[in-house]
């Protein structure tokens, strides 16, 4: 020891406890974290009940990543002065961020019991209650503070957030007002307000709502990324690539730009295979690199009942479950045993009616990625399944913590690669992914033999128009496809055919033409077709316009993004459907869709052979007479709507996967 530091050593001896924490917080302020540590310790040496220099050692320990002392320090703490408003706080959210949300909730709660100033206690208290889907709690809580302080604008702005979680957007848009009323620049009040006015259709109002947010705080990154979603929806896909860009450049780790930009990239006709893997790498490289995890103690028994587990955002209303409820429904319970994550915030009759036919399910919305992980491995899941791939709601940063000893992938979320190394396989078909696709994927393809997913329709769908109805005016064709996947390419095609189709013209229908100002956006964006083509909403949803497939003689699909649930149902409803089979997997659903209904003389493999099939088609008046009658009864008997055999050919897949993993050699598995 130098002379310099036995001199420190003595002044610190001879100093108070005061002193010594005085010092401390110099060296925090500073930066200086680990000598303020022990500045700390050293006053609580002296002076244990010095409750300060507990609470500012606590502060260290967070900051140096030790949470566990920090638990510890920030209950001492308590333990001496209930009455700390900080203490509490702090503890409550080290809870949450380390997955404790349950203690953390129950925290805050005896806090709002004990301290005077209770204002920020149930303001945190209410974001828990909400991140955690306690929403009767929250709206108590935010209540409680509202009714002494009716002008925290605070309050109202947490109100709106539990409304816009349970899809109450008028309740959520009128406490998002009222903040603003009381805080008329906060941008994270006018960055959810545009939230919600999108999610109603408001969309040229929710763009200038997002746009004033942004002129008022460059940096808010919610902002930015909410302006990327309206823009893809007004069909500007570099400017919405560009927002989304602009969210990450603040915020470099907001999963859900980078979700929401590996999805727009579909929309792009420049896009490649090759550049969706190399954005996807991109991805996991900076979310979800490598890391070690415990080994897996799964009985590696290659022939015993597997636990298969199904992590999803989609067990409800939603296009994926027409392909999620015959999945789980179809398994052969003596072979498996099927576990459901279900990361949803609403559940509806959807769910109700999947949840009935799992054997175990799990709600996991609130639940944080190592807490989930931690109860996958606790289910004893042999092979995890996700569902969703870059759509809202995955979960894929709980598959980076590998959960399951074997990890699929599934394309009838989301048909590109996930690129997490974390994910084994990925199960496709021969129509989807022919020979030659194992390059477009960071996992290991497995080809399945038939389909990719059983389609299961409703009951509620009306019964086939008769042939002729809606004819005699001419060919309609039809697109009820998101506009988003119609490019100026499929445009001109599109006009093609109806210059060859005398007297035709294009019927488009989708809930985004619902919205006055987006309809005419698209309607100019369409107008090589002129007056040959009509937009509709579906008023009162889709179930309430099921009529449009007696209006329509032939379904155009769209050859940059190809349907899957747009090309089953019209086909479902008696309507061909012509497609175009190109080289990525989202290009081919259709022509998965129609190989497996023996209609492979409707898939088209070039422009010209897609515009020779529709107008070929629609000058067939006999065979689109004869598909009305037939279509549905050929689905019925056909792979697309056999979930046994499909699920069964699944299964085969789950169980050859097991063995080479129960073999210690997964990488040696092949296309089934």
């Amino acid at each position: 020891m130098n002379r310099k530091e036995r001199r420190a050593r003595t002044r610190q001896a001879e100093a108070s406890p005061q002193e010594i924490f005085r010092h401390g917080v110099e060296h925090q302020l500073a930066g200086r974290t680990s000598e303020a540590l022990r500045s700390y310790q050293a006053a609580l040496a002296r002076e244990p009940g010095h409750y300060r220099a507990r609470y500012n050692m606590a502060l260290a320990l967070t900051a140096m990543g030790r949470k566990a002392e920090a638990l510890t320090a920030y209950r001492q703490v308590i333990a001496t002065r209930p009455d700390f408003t900080e203490a509490h706080l702090n503890l409550g959210s080290l809870l949450a961020d380390v997955g404790s949300l349950k203690e953390a909730i129950a925290c805050l709660t005896t806090a709002a019991e004990v301290v005077e100033d209770k204002n920020g206690i149930l303001l945190n208290l209410g974001r828990l209650q909400r991140i955690g889907g306690h929403f009767a709690d929250a709206e108590a809580t935010y209540l409680r503070l509202l009714i002494p302080h009716p002008g925290l604008a605070e309050a109202h702005f947490g109100l709106g957030n539990v409304h816009q979680a349970q899809g109450r957007m008028a309740e959520a848009m009128a406490c998002f007002e009222r903040a603003l009323e009381l805080k008329p620049d906060d941008s994270s009040t006018l960055n959810n307000l545009g939230a919600c006015l999108r999610t109603v259709g408001q969309v040229d109002k929710a763009f200038a709502v997002l746009r004033h947010a942004i002129a008022l705080d460059p940096r808010c990154a919610d902002a930015h990324n909410n302006l990327g979603l309206i823009l893809r929806q007004k069909g500007d896909y570099d400017e919405s690539l560009a927002s989304f860009r602009r969210a990450l450049a603040v915020a470099p780790n907001m999963a859900g730009a980078h979700h929401n930009l590996l999805f727009t990239m579909q929309y792009v006709p420049s896009t490649t295979p090759q550049s969706m893997l190399a954005a996807a790498r991109q991805w996991c490289a900076r979310m979800a690199p490598r890391q070690e995890t415990p080994p897996h103690l799964n009985l590696p028994d290659p022939d015993r009942r597997l636990r298969i587990g199904y992590l999803s955002p989609d067990f409800r209303e939603h296009a994926v479950c027409y392909y999620l409820e015959p999945l789980i429904r179809a398994h052969d319970r003596t072979r498996v045993e099927v576990f459901c994550y279900a990361e949803v915030t609403r559940p509806d009759a959807v769910t109700e009616r999947i949840r009935a036919t799992a054997d175990h399910w799990r709600f996991t919305s609130g639940m944080r990625d190592d807490a989930l992980a931690s109860t996958i491995r606790g289910d004893g899941i042999d092979i995890l399944v996700d569902c969703a791939g870059h759509t809202g709601g995955n979960r894929l940063l709980t598959m980076a913590r590998r959960p399951a000893p074997v990890q699929v992938a599934t394309i009838f979320g989301y048909s590109a690669t996930t690129g997490l190394d974390a994910i084994d396989y990925t199960l496709g078909d021969p129509f989807i992914t022919p020979p030659g696709s194992e390059a477009f994927f960071s996992e290991k393809l497995v080809r399945l033999p038939r389909n990719f997913a059983p389609f299961l329709p409703r009951e509620s769908w009306p019964e086939v128009a008769p042939p002729g109805d809606g004819t005699d005016q001419g060919i309609v064709f039809g697109c009820v496809a998101d506009p988003a996947r119609i490019d100026q390419r499929t445009l001109v095609l599109w006009r093609r055919i109806l210059d060859r189709v005398p007297g035709s013209r294009i019927l488009a229908k989708h809930a985004l033409f619902n919205d006055p100002a987006l309809r005419e956006g698209w309607q100019a964006r369409f107008a090589v077709l002129g007056d040959r083509l009509t937009l509709e909403g579906t008023p009162g949803g889709w179930g309430a316009n099921m009529d449009v497939y007696g209006r329509v003689s032939v379904v155009l699909d769209s050859p940059m993004q190809s349907g899957a649930t747009t090309v089953l149902i019209p086909l479902w409803m008696g309507v061909p459907v012509v497609t175009m089979a190109e080289i990525a997997p989202w290009q081919r659903f259709g022509a998965s869709i129609l190989g497996n209904l023996g209609l492979p003389d409707l898939v088209a493999v070039n422009d010209d052979d897609y515009v020779d099939k529709a107008v070929a088609l629609a000058a067939d008046r006999g065979r689109l007479d004869d598909l009305r009658r037939t279509l549905r009864p050929m689905m019925r008997t056909s792979p697309l709507c056999d979930a046994r055999l499909v699920v069964g050919d699944i299964e085969t897949a789950y169980r050859e996967m097991w063995r080479a993993w129960c073999a210690g050699h997964t990488g040696a598995f092949g296309s089934v």
